[in-house]
């Protein structure tokens, strides 16, 4: 079957949004095909900002990674180890049969891990990674560091437009076995006209909606990139005229050498 990205407009200061329902594997290739690169999936703040544009209120696939090992608190990685075609593949067998991807050993959890002591002293929104204050299900609010690490900018007016009671619950994932590293995705959804956030969910096999945003300048590198473009303009230019001059400078030499 075929899957492919359907357009739904367009978001100031966001991009092209597109949304598709597959599988993981699927979503990505669909993406793929429109341009949007990795991590392909959005973030939650991108979805919070698709719903206050009244674009669409639909629940998505989310590229932010729960980390997991037995008897640790989760963590939160933005930079998704299963956000790549042949990652993605392996998740969607797991899932397949109701289990999460899972990895021998700790190493990608203590990568993880060193990541987000390291960022530890950066405001919550400009963190990679972020270690959850425990295993357990639990409630975000809008002055809590997870909430900010993961809505960003759109924090307060999110919690302000879309919950009732200025909350929005968290489902962990589930606790792995012994010296095995079990890593997933997040789900933001709306369960009872309520947003929240799961981990444990094992709909990576599943034909599950996602929005995808083809971006055109990435907003982390926008300042640097539009500089780089324009000095690339500049020196083109610059090329440009040096050939001409040196072309009207050749022609004058040979006119002056006939005239002799």
């Amino acid at each position: 079957m075929k899957y492919r990205a359907k357009k739904l407009g367009n978001v100031e200061g966001l991009g092209d949004v597109y949304q598709v329902g597959a599988p993981l594997n699927k979503q990505i290739q669909a993406f793929e095909k429109v341009g949007i690169k990795a991590p392909y999936l959005p973030s939650l703040e991108q979805v919070a900002r698709i719903r206050f544009a009244e674009l669409s209120n639909n629940s998505s696939r989310i590229s932010i990674a729960p980390i997991a090992i037995k008897g640790e608190p989760t963590i939160l990685s933005k930079d998704s180890p299963l956000m790549n075609p042949l990652m993605a593949s392996y998740a969607v067998s797991q899932h397949k049969t109701l289990n999460y991807p899972s990895f021998q050993g700790t190493d990608i959890y203590e990568q993880a891990r060193e990541i987000a002591i390291e960022d530890s002293s950066l405001s919550p929104e400009k963190r990679r990674a972020i270690i959850l204050p425990h295993n357990e299900n639990f409630i975000l609010t809008p002055q809590t560091e997870e909430a900010i690490f993961l809505l960003g900018e759109a924090t307060q007016e999110y919690f302000k437009r879309f919950t009732k009671n200025r909350q929005i619950s968290f489902y962990n994932v589930k606790q792995s076995e012994k010296n095995q590293t079990l890593v997933n995705y997040l789900w933001f959804g709306i369960l009872r006209g309520d947003p929240y956030v799961g981990a444990w969910g094992w709909g990576l096999v599943d034909v599950d909606r996602s929005f995808g945003v083809l971006e055109t300048v990435p907003k982390e590198h926008a300042p640097e990139d539009l500089e780089s473009y324009i000095s690339k303009l500049n020196q083109e230019r610059d090329n440009q005229i040096a050939e001409v001059n040196q072309r009207y400078e050749t022609a004058m030499r040979t006119l002056k050498g006939e005239l002799l």
